[in-house]
């Protein structure tokens, strides 16, 4: 293919094709042509050619670098033939490894696409044919694109010429005030053509405007008062205004008048007619009459007043005849409405006369099945015929005064109001009347009539003034049907009040309507006693009654209700209720239940208007007391309240009953019961309590007055009542009197009650009542022998404990004692009836002097947390085993409570591990962690203070002196204990240890089983907490001190092979220990030239006076540290490796002082003072890793080891150090120590070059690349670079690295 080829190649044509026709418009000039391809093509071919050839002719030629790209069909070919290759070679790799159904599928795709491919080549060949008419596209785009371009250079021409030429053109001289004149209009030699045309009029000013329209009004005025006897008096608004004059009629029309000129003969022109007509029930507020009608009636009443010599009252008659129709119409498509909805078989529209203009409506009609007929209650509206009164009147059927119309003075017209208000008033008739009937049927009952929108009428169905709304039954009046009915609220009263509406309607006779209401009122009280009576009780069926019941109930009323008050035990009640002649209710109530003696017992409780005879009843000498409580209460029980009381008076008279035989079975003797109040307390004497002794019974003896009854307000309660006399004792820890100690001063006596409660369920069962008695003998138990303890020390108290400790509390079921010097320690004594034992146990409380209000003597700050008592509680019980022995106790806990306080208070707990230490010692370590001081009990005068081999014993005995002893196991252990004691009692300073002969040592170190006397106040200076000793006291940190040297001699006294592990190259060449005193002799480490360049003598030894634990550090030969150095090694061993609970942590020290290279001392012993003292202005602080944990043993427990190494081969040494920010930021991490940065880092001692040991994270790295960096800088100086590098990673808070994207 190519751009010259001929269209007429082929001139066959494909019969299936079809061809759209295409038309050219005007391409260039005045041509026009149209050409088209048709169907019959052959015919039309040469006129195509010549017509293409012509259109070409006209066009520019087309260059070659435009021509748009060809691709030639032996391409075309080259490229579908390479495709279909391809599919094959991809076919034969895959068919033989697939299934039958898969090398179908693929020969079916393979051949579709191969077909698909070859067709759209064979389309476009066929296109071909006709390419010579798409080919005149080209050109035209080449025209189009040169007239593009043309357009751009004239428009880059214009602006060339604009920015260049025009910059140095000038405007000639205009006449700009002249041009301005006229363009204001102020130039009068304008042309008036000119001025209409573009000048327009001045407007009429508002000055003139106020003239002109209050000529009009005067004109209107004048007009009006010649004709102002003719103006009809509907016509109730007449007002003037800017030249016009409005006519209002209320609620019928409004309209609009003026008059053009001051002509007598003028005739009125009608401006605006408004017609205020409204209905918003029908209309919902919306004109009622149509635009279009209303511009009818304009022109048509103007017509009318032209011809009419009164036009005023032409014009008035005309419109209110028009609204009168609107307003009949309207409530005639209102009553229609409502009779569709709310009034459906409620309204009968009889009537509807537009001509005469009346509409008649009835209300309230008569029913008969389904039919209905109109009623004698009518409303009639129509036209009023009355002089003063032109509008719709309503006239009423029956007639009656007062009774409502249409408001016609608005023009909004309600139907539905107007029913409503006529219903009411018949409605509050027919109440009248109906009130009457019932006056007559209970004169007495108070019958009124209560409303206000619905009026109803209230009738009491009971005789009490405190009635509720629920005790009335209420009548009405149906405004829809005008008939009466009545409600109440009573679910089973349902075919009564449906009896009661039928008679009322059809006129029924005074007593059916007496009856009826007599059944209403019975069933309102059943179905109040049944809702009160469900709640917590089990409302039954008669036929689960006894059989002596059902007999008894065979010939009573019907209307019954029986109650079980427990699920599982025969115990009931009944009520009957009946009517009487009086108009009121009579309700009998039984009881009805078993005795002991399993018989079946029915007596009437709290009866009204009794009609049984006494034969039916079994006549019980024993419960005749029972009978006839309330007879002369005339008003029955309705009230939620009473009867609640009612069935719980029943209730409790029963358990009284039963609870009076339950105690008798116990051996308590009781009083008779008083017969004329059953619900009245019991009165109980007590000679005896099974469980006591008679020696233990002197309480019984001066008991008054023990009553108890059944208190179940919330929970089921038996509150026990009684007064004691003789009271031993009275607290006396407040300064004013407690309220239940009042009526022991005044009367001598005091009231008490003991409350019992029983299990769960409130039934009166055996199991509770038992529950009862059990609890109240085991209270009288209590009281007993807590009132004899008392008794007997109460004259001990008063003569001399008084002075040491007081009553707080003494209430005969426990006592409480507060004593101690501010009397902030309790103990809680009671007894156990069950064990027959006391029950002792201890407490703090708040200072006698805080309670009082005596702010002098107010301690702030109280440090016991517990009563240190508690601790020896099992001894002190083991005093109560005495008749007697309130008094033994108080002694002694008068005499050790501050010994003892002061000896708590001396402890911190504090837990210490024990892992390290056990690694090297030769102690049996059975735990991974211990206390640091613990408290060993030995009875309650002895006592033990214990770290590890060291025990100390303490015997406190009274309030003036503690007495010390060594009781270590086996052999002494504490040394210098008497001197120890001197320092602080006599204050005797002894000479230091080096300044003393061997002698003096040994005798100030001495041990011995001596014991020691101290006074009270000594002991409590030496076991108080010193915030110096790290919230020790001097005797926890002198105990402390002792275990610590110990584990000091064990760890430097340790075989070589142990301690010579992992880069420790540690020679002991000389070791000196006594008890108070090590010394170990090594060299320091190989330099690099070989020599060793002195030895190190390391002693520590115990302070004499304070029993600290100090170090001596002396280097002998050629290389000696500062003495401000070792000063800062030595204070840094005492502070933090002589608690000995680190035997690594040690040897990582000695090595320590054997790096002897230059300066290298003096860094590490900075190094040492920053971790001690750290700088404020530093974000880190710094700490030596002395201790490697990172180790595993066999059993995968830790291995420790000295992690500070030196190697003397390669002349390097392993620092490690943490980094810990001062002030902790991951306050909330759950890790140990999640803010921690540890180094392990390397010193070069040939290179004096720091650098860190394998850095993995990019932190690490970066903190290496700064100390290098810092190397770096210092290189050339021949001082140490371990501190100065470490320094400079103390001062910044170091973040990782921000990468760069």
């Amino acid at each position: 293919m190519s751009d010259g080829s001929n269209f007429s190649d082929d001139s066959s044509s494909d019969e299936k094709e079809e061809f759209v026709n295409n038309s050219s418009d005007k391409l260039t000039g005045d041509i026009k042509k149209n050409w088209s391809l048709g169907k019959d093509f052959t015919k039309n071919k040469n006129n195509d050619d010549e017509e293409f050839e012509e259109i070409l002719s006209y066009l520019p030629p087309v260059p070659q670098s435009h021509n748009s790209g060809m691709i030639s069909l032996d391409l075309l070919l080259k490229l579908a033939s390479h495709k279909v290759s391809q599919e094959l070679i991809v076919l034969s790799e895959l068919i033989p490894k697939a299934y039958d159904q898969s090398k179908k599928i693929s020969l079916v795709e393979f051949s579709f696409v191969a077909m698909n491919l070859f067709s759209k080549i064979l389309a476009l060949v066929k296109w071909y044919r006709y390419f010579k008419k798409y080919r005149l596209c080209t050109p035209i785009q080449y025209f189009l694109d040169q007239q593009s371009q043309i357009f751009r250079d004239t428009a880059d021409a214009l602006c060339g010429i604009a920015r260049v030429e025009l910059s140095g053109a000038r405007l000639p001289y205009f006449e700009m005030q002249s041009a301005l004149n006229n363009i204001w209009g102020y130039f009068e030699i304008l042309p008036l053509a000119i001025k209409k045309r573009f000048v327009p009029e001045p407007p009429v000013s508002k000055i003139d405007q106020k003239i002109v329209l209050s000529k009009i009004n005067q004109i209107i005025k004048n007009r009006l008062s010649l004709i102002s006897s003719k103006i009809p008096v509907g016509i109730t608004d007449l007002i003037i205004k800017n030249g016009t004059v409005i006519l209002k009629v209320n609620g019928e029309y409004e309209i609009t008048l003026t008059l053009l000129s001051a002509d007598v003969n003028e005739k009125w022109t009608l401006l605006h007619i408004t017609i205020l007509v409204e209905q918003h029930d029908i209309g919902y507020g919306t004109k009622l009459v149509h635009p279009l009608q209303l511009h009818n009636i304009h022109q048509h009443l103007q017509k009318l007043m032209n011809d009419s010599k009164n036009p005023i009252n032409t014009m008035h008659n005309f419109m209110h005849e028009f609204c009168l129709s609107i307003q009949l119409d309207v409530i005639y498509c209102e009553a229609i409405q409502l009779i569709q909805k709310q009034y459906n078989r409620k309204l009968i529209i009889e009537k509807y006369d537009i001509e005469d203009g009346k509409l008649v409506i009835s209300y309230w009609p008569k029913y008969n099945d389904k039919k209905i007929s109109p009623s004698q209650y009518k409303l009639i509206i129509t036209h009023s015929k009355s002089i003063s009164f032109h509008g719709l009147r309503v006239y009423h059927s029956p007639y009656r005064n007062n009774m409502p119309q249409l408001d016609t003075n608005t023009g909004r017209l309600s139907l539905n109001t107007l029913i409503s208000s006529t219903t009411t008033i018949r409605a509050r008739e027919k109440l009248e009347v109906l009130k009457k009937k019932l006056d007559k049927v209970n004169p007495t009952s108070g019958t009124y009539i209560s409303g206000c929108s619905l009026e109803t009428i209230k009738f009491p169905l009971l005789n009490n003034c405190n009635l509720i709304e629920e005790d009335h039954l209420s009548f009405g009046v149906n405004r829809f049907t005008g008939k009466y009915f009545c409600f109440c609220n009573i679910s089973e009263s349902d075919e009564n009040i449906l009896n009661l509406n039928n008679i009322l309607n059809n006129n029924g006779n005074i007593k059916e309507l007496q009856r009826i209401i007599n059944n209403i009122r019975i069933n309102l009280l059943m179905e109040k006693y049944k809702k009160i009576m469900g709640l917590n009780y089990l409302i039954v069926n008669e036929a689960v009654l006894p059989k002596k019941a059902k007999e008894f109930l065979k010939d009573k009323e019907k209307n019954k209700i029986c109650i079980k008050f427990h699920r599982d035990l025969p115990y009931y009640s009944i009520f009957l209720f009946s009517n009487n002649c009086n108009n009121s209710v009579s309700i009998s109530q039984y009881i009805i239940f078993k005795n002991n003696c399993n018989e079946v017992i029915i007596l009437p409780f709290n009866e009204k208007y009794q009609d049984s005879s006494k034969n039916e009843i079994d006549d019980s000498k024993k419960f005749k007391f029972l009978r006839n409580i309330s007879s002369e209460i005339s008003n029955v029980i309705h009230l939620p309240n009473e009867i609640k009381n009612l069935i719980l008076v029943m209730d409790m008279s029963v358990r009284h009953l039963k609870l009076v035989e339950d105690f008798k079975k116990k051996g308590v003797s009781l009083d008779p019961i008083n017969l004329m109040k059953p619900n009245d307390c019991i009165k109980l004497k007590i000679n005896s309590i099974p469980t006591l002794h008679t020696k233990d019974l002197e309480l019984l003896k001066y008991i008054e007055k023990l009553t108890v009854f059944c208190d179940n307000r919330a929970n089921l309660l038996w509150p026990f009542e009684f007064y004691i006399q003789n009271i031993p004792i009275i607290a006396d820890f407040y300064n004013h009197t407690l309220v239940e100690d009042i009526s022991i001063k005044n009367y001598g006596k005091r009231n008490f009650i003991l409350a019992n409660r029983t299990s769960s369920s409130t039934a009166c069962t055996s199991a509770s009542l038992d529950i009862i008695s059990t609890n109240f003998i085991e209270k009288m138990a209590i009281c007993s022998m807590l009132y004899k303890q008392v008794l007997h020390f109460s004259k001990y108290y008063y003569e001399y404990y008084r002075k040491f400790c007081n009553i707080k509390i003494f209430n005969f079921q426990k006592l409480i004692v507060a004593y101690g010097k501010n009397r902030d320690q309790l103990m809680f004594l009671t007894y156990k009836p069950s064990r027959k034992t006391y029950l002792m146990s201890f407490g703090l409380g708040s200072s006698k002097s805080f309670v009082t209000g005596n702010k002098e003597n107010y301690e702030s700050h109280n440090g016991n947390f517990i009563n240190v008592h508690n601790l020896i509680l099992p001894y002190i019980h083991e005093m109560t085993r005495k008749e007697f022995f309130l008094k033994d106790v108080i002694h002694y806990l008068i005499n050790t409570s501050d010994g003892l306080t002061c000896l708590y208070k001396s402890i911190k707990p504090r837990l210490i591990s024990t892992e390290a230490f056990g690694q090297v010692s030769r102690e049996m370590v059975f735990y991974n962690q211990q206390f640091q001081l613990e408290l060993f009990v030995i009875d309650e005068h002895s006592f033990q203070l214990a770290n590890g081999t060291i025990s100390l014993g303490i015997y406190v005995f009274n309030t003036k002196y503690v007495y010390l002893k060594d009781s270590s196991y086996g052999e002494p252990a504490i040394i210098g204990l008497e001197n120890f004691l001197k320092f602080y009692v006599e204050n005797l300073i002894s000479k230091s240890l080096f300044n003393m002969t061997q002698i003096e040592k040994n005798n100030y170190f001495v041990t011995s089983r001596k014991i020691f006397r101290i006074p009270l106040e000594i002991f409590e200076k030496i076991t108080s907490i010193n915030n110096t000793f790290k919230n020790y006291s001097i005797l926890g940190k002198y105990i402390y001190n002792l275990r610590s040297f110990d584990k000091l001699r064990i760890i430097f006294s340790q075989p070589k092979e142990k301690t010579i592990s992992k880069g420790c190259n540690i020679r002991f060449n000389d070791f000196q220990r006594t008890s108070y005193y090590i010394k170990v002799s090594f060299q320091g480490a190989t330099m690099i030239n070989g020599s060793i360049p002195c030895k190190i003598h390391f002693t520590v030894y115990i302070e004499p006076n304070t029993f600290d634990i100090k170090a001596k550090i002396e280097y002998e030969g050629t290389f000696k540290p500062s003495d401000s150095d070792i000063q800062i090694a030595q204070e840094y061993f005492e502070k933090m490796l002589s608690n000995g609970n680190c035997p690594q942590g040690v040897y990582s020290f000695i090595n320590i002082l054997r790096l002897t290279y230059p300066m290298s001392f003096n860094n590490l012993a900075l190094l040492m003072q920053l971790e001690m003292r750290p700088k404020i202005n530093h974000y880190y602080k710094l700490s030596l890793d002395l201790v490697s944990n990172d180790h595993r043993n066999a059993d995968q427990t830790v291995q420790y080891s000295p992690s500070f190494l030196i190697d003397e081969k390669s002349f390097r040494v392993l620092i490690p150090v943490s980094l810990r920010p001062q002030i902790r930021e991951s306050k909330k991490s759950k890790s140990v120590d999640p803010d921690r940065l540890k180094l392990n880092v390397v010193w070069d001692i040939k290179n004096n070059k720091l650098t860190l040991h394998k850095p993995s994270t990019d932190l690490m790295k970066y903190m290496n690349d700064k100390i290098v960096k810092h190397n770096e800088m210092i290189k050339d100086t021949s001082e140490c670079v371990i501190e100065s590098c470490l320094r400079i990673l103390l001062i910044d808070h170091l973040k990782e690295p921000e990468t760069l994207t």
